[in-house]
């Protein structure tokens, strides 16, 4: 391989690599954020990057995707429609999610708390 050609494909490399390890990054949970005390609905909610889709207006919180079809449902006004273990086998149904018993109780509860 000549010198032009690896460093084509060093340059290539450094072009996917990058912006890839920068996501991983950016949505990796912040288990930091809740690891410590009683767990708190919105940190966790916000720790899990659930607002890069899902937004709480009752809580000042927008879904930070600008792509309308990439966002989520609202998630406010949940307890007029579900009750705490609806909502719990929902949640749990998502791999993405990644949280303890207690502090998928806590999500579920800070959810069901937030009105229109």
């Amino acid at each position: 391989m000549t010198m032009t050609k690896m460093r084509d494909v060093a340059v290539l490399a450094l072009i996917l690599c990058v912006p890839l390890a920068a996501a991983f990054v950016y949505l990796a949970p912040d288990t930091a954020a809740y690891a410590a005390g009683t767990p708190d609905g919105r940190q966790i909610f916000l720790a899990q990057r659930c607002d890069l889709c899902h937004a709480v207006p009752a809580a000042g919180i927008a879904a930070v995707t600008a792509v309308a079809t990439m966002q989520g449902p609202r998630i406010d006004g949940l307890a007029a429609r579900h009750d705490a273990d609806w909502l719990k086998n929902y949640l749990a149904q998502h791999k993405e999610l990644k949280s303890t018993d207690a502090e998928a109780d806590a999500l579920a509860s800070w959810l069901l708390e937030q009105e229109k």
